[in-house]
């Protein structure tokens, strides 16, 4: 039985118990026409959520979008994970963009480049391999070239 949520289908997978432990149950194929539920798109709760991307998961939030390959939005508001097994774990407004990028979460990151990282607030990884920390205040620091690691902090010394 296949049961719609907000677009994504679901199909359920008993387990069974052989031999004191647990093991998936034999495979239900998709009924004819329809595509295999492996390459389906998950959206498992939220509001106003779109998964487009083959194989996109988007597990809550508002307004959220998986549209790469493989991406993955855990929840937040106004995130966009649009790269290939890109990765954003919450926050708001933030994007990841490039092939394996991640936000972890926070306010208006960009893990734009491939294989980067920027969390805080208005952290931007534009380039391949760039890691991007700041801390909150409200202005945008980026990287500037490839494999960099930049790390913003309020501390000031006295």
């Amino acid at each position: 039985m296949a049961c719609g949520i907000a677009g994504a289908t679901i199909y359920p997978r008993r387990r069974a118990v052989a031999a004191g432990r647990w093991r998936p149950s034999p495979r239900r194929e998709p009924p004819d026409g329809q595509s295999d539920p492996a390459h389906e798109r998950r959206i498992s709760g939220g509001a106003g959520n779109t998964a487009n991307g083959n194989g996109a998961t988007i597990g809550g939030g508002v307004s959220n979008s998986a549209s790469g390959a493989q991406s993955a939005v855990a929840g937040g508001e106004l995130n966009v994970a649009n790269a290939e097994q890109s990765a954003l774990g919450g926050g708001f407004s933030n994007t990841a963009g490039g092939r394996l990028a991640t936000v972890p979460g926070g306010t208006f990151n960009q893990a734009n480049g491939d294989f980067s990282l920027a969390a805080g607030r208005r952290a931007q990884a534009l380039h391949d391999g760039a890691f991007v920390w700041a801390d909150s205040t409200n202005g945008p620091i980026a990287s500037t070239a490839d494999d960099q690691f930049i790390a913003r902090s309020g501390v000031t010394s006295s």
